[in-house]
């Protein structure tokens, strides 16, 4: 599902670069998706305690995807400042929000690549909790299995 979501964000954000000549709808469509991958953002930490997880024994992987993740947000926010800006009349902010749309498109695009690469490389406790109660009862751990022909009897 939240794959699902993300993809819609970056839909949104595609539409929302499309229709930057119309303010308004432009103004509309970044703003929906910021809330939306804000969302994204809460539900994770709340579900998965993934600043935990990133604390913690994690991998390259899971530290890039952080470090971007928090650099997608940051760059909302700029984003955002600039924006306002430019729509109480500040012309100058304009270059600055143009460059900081392209770093914000090129970081989104990381994120949502590596938001695959993670999800398929670490189990949730949720599908580990799955493949244990898909585990036969009498089951022994692979360490405990006898390995050879005499020793399972």
């Amino acid at each position: 599902m939240l794959h699902v979501l993300s993809t819609l964000v970056v839909v949104i954000v595609a539409a929302g670069v499309m229709a930057r000549r119309r303010p308004a709808i432009h103004l509309r469509l970044m703003t929906t998706a910021f809330l939306i991958d804000l969302g994204i953002v809460i539900y994770i930490e709340s579900t998965r305690h993934a600043v935990e997880r990133v604390v913690g024994p994690a991998g390259p992987l899971i530290w890039f995807h952080a470090t971007v993740s928090t650099l997608v947000l940051l760059a909302y926010l700029g984003q955002i400042t600039l924006g306002r800006r430019m729509l109480a009349g500040r012309a100058t902010s304009r270059r600055a929000h143009i460059a900081l749309g392209l770093a914000f498109c090129v970081l989104r695009g990381t994120n949502y690549i590596t938001a695959f690469m993670v999800s398929s490389t670490s189990q949730t406790p949720m599908t580990q909790q799955a493949a244990a109660e898909m585990r036969p009862a009498d089951a022994r751990p692979a360490a405990a299995m006898p390995t050879r022909l005499s020793e399972r009897e």
